[in-house]
């Protein structure tokens, strides 16, 4: 099982087919809020969480912080500028994110980081959606 904490104290974990949330921080209220489609890693980056699988697929997750049942919408992040074949980490120092690939280590200023893809020539999607909370 993986996990992350956010800057706020929230605890982000998962594994092979579930992500969980617990809003304290503490792993006696860690609660599943997603089913996932497949194996996902997930990084802090301040009190944002981002998710990145299978090549330069890097997403936000937006309104994820409650146990609502609603499925967690994500939000591509524009990785113009990192051009990379498969993403190893995100990681959050100072005020810039550093992204390791298997071809080099990127950064951008944070400020700069939280930029969005817009739409796409070749039917790829923009975002992504996670559902089917286990509660």
């Amino acid at each position: 099982m993986g996990h992350t904490i956010l800057e706020n104290g929230k605890l982000v974990a998962w594994d092979d087919t579930n992500l969980y949330l617990s809003l304290s921080g503490s792993l006696e209220d860690l609660r599943p809020i997603a089913k996932l489609p497949f194996r996902m890693q997930f990084r802090a980056v301040g009190n944002r969480l981002v998710t990145f699988f299978g090549g330069n697929n890097l997403f936000e997750a937006m309104e994820f912080n409650d146990y609502s049942g609603d499925p967690i919408n994500f939000k591509r992040i524009d990785t113009q500028g990192m051009e990379f074949a498969d993403l190893n980490d995100v990681r959050l120092f100072g005020e810039r994110v550093f992204v390791a690939s298997n071809t080099g280590l990127f950064f951008k200023a944070e400020s700069d980081f939280w930029t969005y893809v817009k739409g796409t020539d070749d039917g790829e999607s923009n975002s992504l959606s996670l559902g089917d909370a286990l509660e």
